[in-house]
């Protein structure tokens, strides 16, 4: 397609209303253009008809033309461009648009009606409702005989329950291990017959006994049977294990020889080898990769051990999580095939890539103040520094930012620059001076070593100079449970320019002004989160929490003179406790996600500080929090300045909550729906910013709220988020109200976001 057939085919875009989507189609064929209905016939209660209806709901979801969230839209672009802008070539930019922007129909044979319908049936049975029928139905459209919609009638019964759930005579000592596991999570009596529940029952009992050591046990060996007859829709079920299994499938197996082979892949010596023994394990490695005790303290096995499947999982997650292997499998032998010997030799396979890389890329960095602009990081990375896994990571960063928020040009309009360098080493331990850890039961551990210099030159205020260190260590008994220790935290900054505006500002709040002196911040903190969220999972949850001090041990060590505040190494040091807690819940459906999120922070200062650090204290609006107002510029409280006296709005208390519909429009594009509400309070009363104090029986009035849709761009690497804010709700009243006002004053006051990530 030329630029001018383009430019004729866009022109002529409204007549091909007028030209038919179907006469393509063959005789037999039909466009799919939506589900009708969903009838459900009930002989059963609200609840499980509503069970059934969401069931049914989501086998037979589908896709039509031109649909968004789920809804035909019509004029049917992508169909009109696939049956009348084809090129009638295989190159140049007609075939690519074509390719791109097409569709090709989805007929009723691609939605196969009446294989939903048996699924229906298949699922609700095997969900208890025995009995249940469904069917389809096509209704053709009225104006057009060659489209259709489809319509699903269920035949709902009552459904059944469990009665007693009974194991088998105990008669081999493996009998005895799958009856002694605890399925009171999975089923019990009184509950509705679940044919996955007692599907899982299988797999926990298998799993127990794998965990005793029985290697080739599996759930296809359990046996699950239903006796009906007691009547009342009740039933008793009977466990036990499948007769006549060969012996060797109900013996138990030790561990004899473990064998760990790296491989590098590419470089000279990739092909050449050493074999040697530590303790009871044999190394082939192409030379000294790693210490032969990183390695052998990696797999939790040893020999003469029983097998165990909990083993199995800790040597794969401690082998992949000291981050220098590309691959690694695990495969288990019989020594000369011979199964009476009950033994098992391991053979685990590693690929070891280059430990140095070189790296410079470009960023589009968006920060909590609402800048947006470039940045270029360049680095250096080793991930087996000193033959223990240990990381290197070395980098410089250069950025360019700028607000986007247009109401507020004059200040706005100037830029931040930041420059700086950050360095870390990681060990894939828990390293305590003069003590041994027992890291047996964990799954991720490690002790990171970090520190940093930056420089922020927000031109229109100040410049500041920060340097930041720290001792952290990262644990975890599970790949969804983390801890975070930071016994050394250290983070000074120092105001090392002012303008004039600045000045202003700070010299008549001196709260503002004591927030940007006590920027010595030197205390432990701790963060713990729990994380199983998961996109095939219905229902997932996050919870994200931390405790944060500073100046606790060093008021011993610091000057005091009498005066207020005290000083530490000549420079004012913070004090405070900081609480933050952050919840998640993520409802995910198909090709569509209800997001929930619920924030909260509160910072005390005591001792030698009245007010929290600039840096630690909470703010309020922007891409990360209130979309429909801008970074920074919410409370505190009630309280609103009208002049932009001030750089930020902080506080120190924050409360947000969040609600979010996310719908995927294609593999690439998502579209997002929001609304939102929250603010931040000062803990203190300031005299210069009434209103702005928490109070319990005003906070609620002073929350604002917000609403807003957006776009996204899954890129793979990363995802590009597109928001636009609308407020509904400001803290502070206006004329005698909370509200915005009219449509078109709360499209003057949107706020266009532009984000990398998601915001929760």
């Amino acid at each position: 397609m030329t630029g001018r057939r383009f430019i004729k085919f866009a022109a002529g875009a409204f007549l091909l209303a007028a030209c038919s989507n179907t006469r393509f189609l063959a005789d037999d064929q039909l466009l799919y253009t939506g589900r009708k209905k969903i009838e459900i016939l009930s002989h059963t209660t609200r609840k499980n008809e509503k069970e059934a209806k969401s069931e049914a709901k989501t086998i037979t979801a589908n896709k039509v033309n031109n649909a968004i969230a789920g809804i035909r839209m019509l004029p049917p672009v992508s169909l009109w461009i696939y049956n009348y802008a084809w090129p009638g070539k295989e190159r140049g930019f007609g075939h690519w648009f074509h390719e791109y922007f097409s569709k090709p129909p989805i007929l009723i044979t691609d939605v196969n009606p009446e294989l939903r319908a048996a699924k229906i049936q298949n699922d609700l049975v095997n969900r208890g409702f025995f009995h249940t029928t469904a069917s389809a139905s096509i209704d053709t459209a009225s104006y057009n005989r060659k489209k259709a919609k489809v319509s699903y009638s269920v035949n709902l019964q009552p459904p059944w329950y469990l009665n007693k759930i009974n194991y088998d005579t105990v008669t081999h000592p493996v009998d005895s291990v799958i009856n002694a596991t605890n399925i009171a999570e999975l089923v019990k009596p009184g509950d509705r017959f679940d044919l996955s529940a007692l599907q899982s029952i299988k797999t926990s009992m298998a799993e127990a006994a794998q965990e005793d050591g029985y290697f080739f046990f599996r759930p296809e060996y359990i046996t699950i049977r239903a006796d009906s007859g007691i009547g009342n829709r009740k039933m008793d079920i009977f466990l036990g294990r499948k007769e006549n299994l060969d012996e060797n499938l109900l013996s138990r197996y030790r561990i004899n020889r473990i064998t760990l082979h790296l491989v590098k892949t590419g470089g000279r010596d990739s092909a050449l080898t050493d074999t040697f023994h530590y303790k009871d394990m044999v190394i082939v490695s192409p030379g000294k990769v790693l210490r032969p005790t990183v390695l052998y303290n990696s797999v939790a096995f040893r020999n003469g051990d029983l097998y165990s499947i909990t083993d199995y999982r800790k040597t794969l997650n401690r082998l992949n999580n000291l981050g220098v292997f590309s691959l690694v499998n695990l495969y288990f032998d019989v020594p000369g095939k011979d199964t009476s010997s009950h033994l098992l030799d391991i053979r685990i396979e590693t690929q070891v890539p280059k430990n140095l890389s070189l790296s410079v890329e470009t960023n589009l960095v968006t920060k909590s103040t609402g800048f947006t602009g470039p940045a270029l990081i360049a680095g250096v990375q080793h991930k087996n520094a000193f033959r223990g896994a240990e990381k290197i990571d070395l980098k410089l960063t250069g950025s360019m930012e700028w607000q986007w928020y247009r109401n507020y040009r004059s200040e706005l309009g100037s830029y931040s620059y930041e420059a700086g360098a950050t360095g870390s080493v990681v060990f894939p331990r828990i390293m305590l001076p003069g003590k041994k850890i027992n890291e047996g039961n964990l799954v991720t551990k490690s002790t990171t070593l970090n520190g940093g210099i930056s420089l922020l030159n927000r031109t229109a205020f100040y410049r500041l100079g920060s340097l930041r260190a720290g001792l952290s260590y990262q644990w975890g008994h599970t790949q969804k449970v983390h801890h975070t220790f930071s016994p050394l935290y250290l983070n000074f900054v120092k105001l090392l320019k002012t303008t004039p505006a600045f000045d202003s500002v700070v010299r008549n709040n001196i709260y503002i002004r004591r927030s940007f002196e006590q920027q010595f911040i030197l205390g432990p903190r701790y963060e713990f989160s729990f994380d199983n969220k998961s996109p095939e999972k219905p229902g997932t949850f996050m919870f994200i929490g931390g405790v944060y001090t500073s100046g606790n041990l060093v008021s011993l060590l610091a000057r005091k003179s009498g005066e207020e505040p005290a000083r530490l190494f000549n420079a004012v040091y913070a004090q405070f406790f900081k609480f933050t807690a952050d919840i998640r819940y993520y409802l995910n459906g198909n090709n569509q996600t209800l997001a929930f999120r619920l924030y909260s922070g509160v910072g005390l200062p005591y001792g030698n500080s009245s007010v929290l650090p600039y840096v630690e204290q909470f703010f309020s609006g922007g891409a990360y929090s209130i979309r429909g107002f801008p970074a920074r510029r919410l409370g505190p409280g009630s309280y609103h300045d009208n002049t932009r006296g001030f750089i930020d709005q902080s506080g120190d208390i924050r409360l947000e909550m969040n609600v979010e519909y996310r719908m995927k429009f294609t593999k690439i594009i998502q579209g997002a729906l929001f609304l939102e509400t929250g603010n931040v309070w000062l803990r203190n009363n300031d005299p210069a910013r009434p209103g702005a104090q928490f109070r319990a029986n005003t906070f609620m009035n002073q929350l604002a709220a917000g609403t807003g849709l957006g776009l996204r761009f899954d890129l793979g690497f990363f995802v590009l988020r597109t928001d636009l804010g609308l407020p509904l709700r400001t803290p502070y009243t206006v004329n005698g109200s909370h509200h915005i006002g009219s449509f078109r004053d709360i499209m003057k006051k949107s706020v266009f976001n532009l984000a990398i990530g998601y915001p929760f």
